[in-house]
């Protein structure tokens, strides 16, 4: 992918290491929103912050509601850019104790096996690895990045 690609400007609108969120528009006028939510540890009780994260855009749909499901006109390089470049990095600054991502390309309705969702991952990721971190494909369509030894 060309270097030279801007991603869209976001802004960090909940800081809760429980639950981070970004949100940001596109070219389109198309509203989107990434979360990154932690997976605590420890009993139920009294959980306590973990060291991985789930990582899950969403898109405004036709009703206002956030959407992972919603299919809109965007420029899809400069949203990959913005949400698995931008923003991820941008999270990743200020909590050094993270050591996994987890993504999940959800499939379209009758897509089986890898999705496309998956395979844009993956290349975006492949073509921009992401510093300090190496791609783990757990499952068909589950992707883990995981934090490197240095």
């Amino acid at each position: 992918m060309n270097d030279s690609l801007q991603g869209y400007t976001s802004n960090l609108v909940d800081n809760n290491d429980k639950k981070v969120k970004y949100e940001f528009s596109d070219d389109f006028g198309n509203e989107f929103l990434v979360v990154f939510t932690n997976d605590p540890i420890g009993p139920k009780m009294k959980p306590m912050l973990g060291n991985s994260y789930e990582v899950t855009y969403f898109v405004k749909d036709d009703t206002g509601q956030w959407s992972v499901d919603a299919i809109v006109s965007t420029n899809i390089y400069r949203l990959m850019r913005t949400v698995l470049g931008d923003v991820l990095k941008d999270f990743l600054q200020t909590r050094q104790w993270v050591s996994t991502l987890r993504l999940e390309g959800l499939a379209k309705a009758g897509e089986l096996g890898q999705t496309k969702r998956t395979k844009l991952y993956l290349r975006h990721l492949m073509s921009n690895p992401l510093p300090g971190f190496r791609i783990e494909q757990v499952s068909t369509n589950r992707i883990n990045l995981v934090k490197t030894k240095i």
